[in-house]
């Protein structure tokens, strides 16, 4: 792990198993396509209160799914620098200075709690008016995080070791899903443009 990248750089074969041999495997979730209906959620604020997507209706919205003691550095972190990128360009521009709002979802409640979210916020130079960090309980950020292929396992006695993928997704001031962008392979110039 450097500030900028995690990598591998030896892997050892230990095993295998063949397809279907793993385990029980859990019914797909429909992945949201461009032009669908993005279904609400209820979450938790770092301010403490209760918010919802749909409050946001009329906005652009920019969802990304982070934790904040993620350790490596191209991914949550990255997320947070490129929202910051987002913010910051969105704050600049007369056109879309009102009409674009992004939020951070953490999938661990357990640390994520709403005052170690605004503590973060204020860490990444989060503008309230603008970005905002909120969670929910895992099971209902699972459900809405997969609707964008995300997917989130939790490791460890307490669930504490967390593995996940990269989604970022925009909604349309319709609520509407415009666009899902995969990975970290994605730029905050691409997104406001």
């Amino acid at each position: 792990i450097t500030d900028e990248e995690s990598f591998l750089t030896a892997i050892t074969r230990t095993g295998s198993v063949p397809p279907g041999k793993r385990g029980a495997v859990k019914a797909a979730v429909p992945v949201l396509a461009p032009g669908e209906a993005v279904p609400n959620v209820v979450l938790v604020a770092d301010d403490g209160r209760e918010t919802t997507l749909a409050s946001r209706r009329g906005s652009f919205v920019l969802v990304t799914f982070i934790y904040t003691r993620c350790p490596l550095p191209d991914y949550c972190p990255r997320m947070d620098t490129y929202f910051k990128g987002v913010q910051d360009a969105v704050t600049r521009s007369p056109r879309l200075k009102n009409q674009v709002r992004l939020l951070s979802i953490s999938f661990d409640p357990d640390f994520d709690t709403p005052a170690r979210l605004q503590a973060h916020a204020r860490q990444r130079g989060a503008d309230p008016a603008v970005w905002q960090f909120a969670t929910a309980p895992p099971d209902r950020v699972a459900a809405f995080g997969a609707r964008f292929g995300l997917e989130v396992i939790r490791e460890g006695v307490d669930g504490s070791s967390i593995t996940h993928n990269l989604r970022t997704a925009l909604v349309g001031r319709d609520g509407t899903l415009v666009k899902t962008y995969n990975g970290n392979g994605w730029s905050p110039d691409e997104v406001v443009r």
